[in-house]
């Protein structure tokens, strides 16, 4: 990006036979190396794929790059390999670790937030972050709590996902385009909050830098985030609204979505979705009889589920009955959310939003909070990655527990040595039992060479 900043690994580079630079990759011993020097860059060790995010004030970006830099470029290349992006509003990367030494270099992460940090005097007088900014928090600066998002495992052999290890420094994180939307409006307001002593990172895998990047954070997945006093010619984004863990946003979307209490209607970017029926609202409301005998109280708002990934991401794939914003580019946002939020019934509206990894919805959900005054606003931890990582287990426990139960009547046939007509029975209630699906259909697009993980919800 023009003006950026650039902070590379100290390593070396080697003329190469034809007058080029050959990639650092050269200088490290072949015993050492994350993944072969050819062109094909295969890896030579399993490696963790993951990213991490954390939303801050840096003062100087460029003396906060410098410092990453310095605490982990020894090993780059060796025991990883990915991008550290820093700006005045904090980091962002993506990352990939040998799977053997993951926890080692987890804390030596750790050591390089806080030193950079404070290399880059945060402007944070009141020290930490509350909502937004990371999966957990810390009483000290000194220990900046990581909520681990993995990504997926690559084994050995297969090609390597990150081929080298660059520190930027850049005038976002997460670029958003609102300098044109709102000109002059700073990257956070003006006034300082009342934070408590603390602060934390939030790692997921994450889109290519070239278009948006996906994680999320925040320090409790049931509380919402909150404004002291309010926002003064900016936005904050540690103040995006309620985070739900993929196992409350799941029951959340489904009490929304039950057939035999909900209707189509038309949203208000004109495209059919689901939401409660009069039923659903006499239930919540706690008025049985009421619609029988003719008095039905007003339903509550019905909810929008927004999808804020760009058009080409929600074509193959989107949650059931989610809106898409129909945008090319992320910078293209905030009038499709201007469109929606100007037809909702009220303030108060429950606003659903979720994206590939979560870092859009912390943008979205300020903007939203901020610039609209909505109340109700919530987005998925961790996004779509971790809501399938979510799913995947539980198909796995399910399957799990099948496999005990089958076991079981196996063990009950051969008891009672009624082994065909059993074995038939059991073999037909398997295959008829009803089998639970996830509420993401489709694929889960991801920008660069990473597979998704294991397994996908249809």
């Amino acid at each position: 990006e023009a003006g950026a900043g650039v902070a590379q690994s100290t390593m070396p580079k080697v003329k190469g036979t034809r007058g080029g630079n050959k990639p650092p990759i050269y200088e490290i011993d072949e015993s050492e190396r994350l993944f072969t020097a050819d062109n094909d860059g295969v890896l030579l060790k399993d490696v963790q794929c993951f990213s991490l995010y954390h939303f801050d004030r840096i003062a100087d970006p460029d003396a906060a790059a410098r410092s990453f830099t310095a605490a982990l470029g020894e090993r780059a290349l060796k025991d990883f390999a990915g991008t550290v992006y820093v700006a005045k509003e904090g980091f962002n990367a993506q990352l990939s670790v040998d799977a053997a030494c993951f926890e080692g270099f987890e804390k030596a992460l750790r050591a390089a937030a806080v030193a950079a940090k404070r290399e880059g005097c945060t402007i944070d007088a009141d020290g930490g972050d509350d909502n937004g900014g990371g999966g957990g928090s810390s009483s000290s600066k000194e220990d900046l709590e990581l909520d681990v998002n993995m990504g997926a495992l690559l084994t050995k052999g297969t090609p390597a996902p990150f081929k080298r290890f660059r520190v930027l420094s850049r005038p976002q994180i997460l670029t958003d385009g609102l300098d044109s939307h709102f000109p002059a409006t700073p990257a956070f307001p003006s006034d300082q909050r009342n934070h408590d002593d603390s602060s934390s990172i939030s790692i997921s895998t994450s889109d290519s830098d070239s278009r948006s990047s996906h994680s999320i954070s925040s320090s409790d997945s049931s509380s919402s985030s909150s404004s002291s006093s309010g926002v003064v010619g900016g936005f904050d984004w540690r103040d995006a609204g309620q985070e739900l863990a993929p196992e409350v946003w799941h029951a959340q979307l489904q009490s929304l979505s039950l057939a035999s209490l909900a209707k189509t209607v038309t949203d208000p970017l004109n495209s059919p979705r689901t939401v409660p029926a009069a039923a659903a609202a006499e239930a919540a409301l706690g008025q049985p009889g009421d619609f029988a005998a003719g008095v039905a109280p007003p339903p509550p708002p019905p909810p929008l589920l927004l999808d804020c990934r760009n058009t080409y991401e929600s074509d193959v794939g989107m949650f059931a009955g989610a809106v898409p914003l129909g945008t090319d580019k992320f910078s293209d946002s905030w009038a499709a959310l201007d469109e929606a939020v100007a037809k909702l019934p009220s303030k108060d509206s429950e606003v659903f939003t979720y994206c590939t990894g979560g870092i859009r919805c912390v943008k979205v959900g300020a903007y939203l909070k901020q610039a609209h005054g909505l109340t109700n606003v919530r987005r998925l931890k961790h996004g779509i990655i971790g809501y399938e990582r979510w799913w995947a287990q539980q198909e796995r426990e399910a399957q799990e527990e099948g496999e005990e139960a089958a076991a079981a009547a196996a063990a009950a046939v051969l008891k009672l040595e009624e082994e065909e007509e059993e074995a038939s029975v059991s073999s037909d209630a398997a295959a008829n039992a009803p089998q639970a699906t996830g509420l993401f259909q489709g694929t889960n697009f991801i920008f660069d060479e990473r597979p998704q993980p294991d397994t996908q919800s249809s």
